[in-house]
């Protein structure tokens, strides 16, 4: 499979999605005193908001699946995400991007299981797979300069 295989809409709104990474990322190295900041902290309060977001995919599945998914179990790990990123938010910037592109990593091993299983379609592996790999670039590089603005 490959991106072509991705339902043209879930293409189009997954990379409108990157744009706040993006511009967080990009404007935290090339703006000036405070707007970097501000960019910076822009990109790190986007992320815990997609990862509450990834984990209610899961949580829409478990309710199409019917009531023999509705386990605590299932359920329970969808909303893990967004008790996570509550943490994340009340935490120094540093720890809190490392939590983040933990949670984005956990996220997608989690939906390649669904895949895998068969509970998500094969497309979805094919979208989140570079959508992925740019969020981590981009809170990687929010976390070089948070380092860098704190040493």
């Amino acid at each position: 499979m490959a991106l072509t295989e991705v339902p043209r809409p879930a293409l189009t709104l997954g990379v409108v999605g990157l744009f706040p990474f993006l511009i967080g990322a990009t404007g935290s190295w090339l703006l000036p005193d405070p707007y970097n900041f501000l960019a910076a902290q822009a990109g790190l309060v986007y992320a815990p908001v997609i990862v509450t977001f990834l984990g209610a995919v899961h949580w829409g599945y478990a309710m199409a699946d019917g009531k023999s998914a509705m386990s605590f179990a299932r359920l329970g790990f969808s909303i893990l995400p967004a008790l996570v990123s509550w943490v994340a938010l009340l935490s120094h910037p540093t720890p809190a991007l490392i939590l983040m592109a933990a949670c984005f990593s956990a996220l997608y091993l989690a939906d390649v299981r669904a895949i895998q299983t068969g509970r998500f379609p094969a497309w979805y592996r094919d979208l989140r797979r570079p959508l992925t790999i740019v969020v981590l670039l981009c809170l990687l590089s929010l976390l070089i300069f948070s380092l860098r603005m704190n040493a």
